[in-house]
């Protein structure tokens, strides 16, 4: 069936190719990377034929396609923060992400207890967008080819490929990237492995495979951008970089407020109390926190236990990556104060910070090779 280049998707375009996977037939579409193969990931059969059609062997699971970024929650729970950045950035388009799973239908559709691991992506081309939010079920996909030969980029290499094995072809001309997606895997701990080099550029990738630290106090004008500026100074002296360069080396410090106020500078005593240890709070400006920043952070410091609760309460999935600052005790605000009660919460900081800065340096770099 083709579609129109031109114009909405409309639902008459892709009720035969919905009524086709509900019915266990592959169904062959486009995606702006190749053209893929579907179908329905809740049905043993229909996966099977997939895999009769590809001629592939074993059981080596395939891609799950989701309609919109916020559909991983049903497959991946909770991703880790590099996978939320990821997903911000990258969804819709050529990247599919290998997560741990959450159970129920894995990877590729076949059905089980715990899933280990689901790869999803979140394809940028409007028919697979359409056709994905018009079933009921999950899709389980590959790419339109036998195994071993290219991937299919118009519905002419589908048709002259496997001919009558798809039920329908939707034809909306060529895949306009015309290479396949770029696959990572995320750990539970972070960590991100390229296992194949596509159309999302392995740079920007790798960009989000560093650690994200971010302090939260209240008002982000005193505790929590010290505490940015003084775990950026002593990782830049450690690494022996200036401070922007921090993320080249894999660390991005940001922090924020509980009831901040957007665009406020530091405080005049944060920022005399940053000066006497050779930093610079100049250019701060305050910034609330919000449930995305945490998500997509690995360590949450928190200058209060009761901050730490409410940030719980917030986004109740990342209470593993929550803490306080200094584990004997809350850290005093010194909004209002003079300079001296500014200089003890400085000292207060950095020696936490120092503890934070050892450990972060001591921990082995986050990316791994090609797979």
């Amino acid at each position: 069936m083709e579609i129109p280049a031109a114009g909405p998707v409309r639902p008459e375009h892709l009720e035969p190719a919905a009524a086709a996977l509900a019915d266990g037939q592959v169904v062959a579409f486009p995606t702006e990377t190749v053209y893929g193969l579907g179908v329905n990931a809740e049905d043993p059969a229909a996966v099977r034929r997939l895999r009769e059609l590809k001629g592939e062997r074993g059981e080596k699971p395939f891609m799950i396609l989701i309609p919109d970024p916020e559909h991983v929650f049903r497959h991946a729970g909770l991703p880790p923060a590099p996978a939320m950045r990821l997903i911000r950035i990258a969804w819709p388009g050529p990247l599919t992400l290998v997560l741990p799973g959450r159970g129920g239908t894995r990877a590729g559709g076949t059905e089980g207890g715990e899933a280990a691991e689901v790869g999803l992506r979140c394809p940028d081309h409007p028919v697979a967008r359409e056709l994905l939010r018009a079933v009921r079920f999950p899709v389980a996909s590959s790419s339109a080819n036998r195994s071993a030969a290219a991937p299919a980029t118009a519905a002419s290499q589908v048709r002259d490929s496997l001919g009558d094995a798809v039920a329908v072809i939707l034809d909306a001309g060529p895949a306009p990237l015309r290479l396949s997606s770029t696959v990572a895997r995320v750990r539970e701990g972070g960590a991100i492995e390229l296992l194949r080099e596509g159309s999302f550029p392995v740079e920007r990738l790798l960009a989000e495979a560093l650690q994200q630290v971010l302090f939260v106090c209240t008002g982000n004008i005193c505790r929590s951008p010290l505490a940015a500026a003084l775990l950026r100074r002593r990782l830049a002296q450690s690494l022996g970089v200036p401070e922007e360069e921090l993320p080249r080396k894999g660390y991005r410090v940001l922090s924020a407020g509980t009831a901040a106020l957007p665009g406020q500078p530091a405080s005049e005593g944060a920022r005399s109390a940053i000066r006497e240890r050779g930093g610079d709070l100049g250019a701060h400006r305050s910034a609330p926190v919000t449930p995305t920043l945490v998500e997509e952070s690995d360590r949450i410091l928190a200058m209060t236990g009761a901050q730490r609760d409410l940030l719980e309460e917030w986004v109740p999935g990342c209470a593993g990556r929550i803490e306080v600052l200094d584990p004997t005790g809350d850290i005093p605000d010194p909004f209002g104060g003079n300079l001296e009660e500014y200089r003890r919460c400085a000292g207060a900081i950095e020696a936490r910070v120092e503890a934070l800065a050892a450990g972060l340096l001591a921990e082995p770099r986050r990316t791994g090779g090609a797979a």
